[in-house]
């Protein structure tokens, strides 16, 4: 039998809770240096501390895409009306 264990606590970030004396828990989107290219915005995203705005993790780029439509499984009716 494998025994799996796992671990979690609750992100705090500790130089800003060490300054402001109350737990930072707060986590924003951001991207550090970005940049337009052909009118898209480009640049390597991350999680990052509102108040000391570092990058403390980075956003997955393959997270879980939308469901693709069902395919039809009957053909479709073509009615006349002349």
């Amino acid at each position: 039998m494998t025994e799996i264990s796992i671990t979690a606590e609750a992100y705090i970030c500790e130089p800003c809770t060490r300054k402001q004396g109350t737990p930072v828990t707060e986590l924003v989107r951001m991207m550090k240096s970005p940049a337009i290219l052909n009118g898209a915005l480009v640049g390597d995203e991350h999680w990052g501390c509102p108040i000391c705005l570092q990058p403390k993790f980075p956003v997955r780029k393959n997270g879980r895409k939308p469901p693709e439509p069902r395919r039809r499984t009957r053909p479709r009716l073509a009615v006349s009306n002349g």
